[in-house]
């Protein structure tokens, strides 16, 4: 069964100071990536751990895997060519494996999370990939040369794809099954990070370091 994603004001609060980078649960334990090259574990109300050495660079974007014990995560600000989508070890820290890396992936990959069926799904600039759990390639689900996607989440409800479009500082809602715009719902600013409330329908919006956004699917409102 495919891990549960908890999104909570505080992890609001995390999202924002490890530079938009989302925390995921193992168990209660979150885990960040950090600005030191480091993914920090943090146990809620005690005390946050290293999860092995430095890797010398930021690990960007942070989800747990279908096992739930481990990270797949976006390695896209370590300098290396190309860039990657990658597993790592949650016990240790070590990278177990490189998923799938080179073209047409850019270095702004932004977002990263795990299908319904267990593979990947990339944001990268005005494109949204599918990569195969099983390394074997990928393939483009939606683009928009106007756009610049920094996150994406799942309605529920309707299996639409959300995505949050920085330049257009709006949601675009995508059909899943045709995988064509049906929805752009301006939200007033810029988003960063999205996620699926796991007890409600509702979205939440990172908006940068300050604005916290609810989008509500059935009526389209944002609060």
């Amino acid at each position: 069964m495919r891990s549960i994603r908890v999104f909570t004001l505080w992890s609001l609060a995390v999202l924002a100071i490890a530079a938009s980078t989302p925390s995921q649960a193992l168990g209660t334990d979150l885990f960040t990536g950090h600005t030191s090259g480091r993914i920090m574990r943090t146990t809620p109300g005690g005390a946050s751990t290293s999860l092995g050495p430095s890797f010398g660079y930021f690990i960007n974007m942070l989800t747990m895997d279908t096992d739930n014990q481990t990270l797949v995560a976006l390695d896209s600000l370590s300098g290396a060519s190309p860039q990657k989508v990658i597993r790592i070890d949650t016990s240790t820290g070590v990278i177990l494996g490189t998923v799938y890396g080179g073209a047409p992936f850019t270095s702004v990959q932004s977002w990263l999370e795990v299908d319904q069926d267990g593979d990947y799904l990339v944001a990268d600039k005005a494109q949204l990939f599918k990569v195969k759990r099983d390394g074997s390639g990928l393939t483009t689900l939606y683009q928009d040369p106007q756009g610049y996607f920094f996150s994406f989440t799942e309605d529920k409800g309707s299996g639409d794809w959300l995505i949050g479009d920085f330049t257009a500082k709006a949601i675009v809602r995508v059909d899943r099954g045709t995988m064509t715009r049906t929805t752009l719902i301006p939200i007033g600013a810029a988003p960063t990070g999205m996620m699926q409330d796991p007890q409600r329908p509702e979205i939440y919006i990172s908006g940068g370091a300050t604005t916290f956004l609810a989008y509500h699917p059935g009526t389209h409102a944002v609060t």
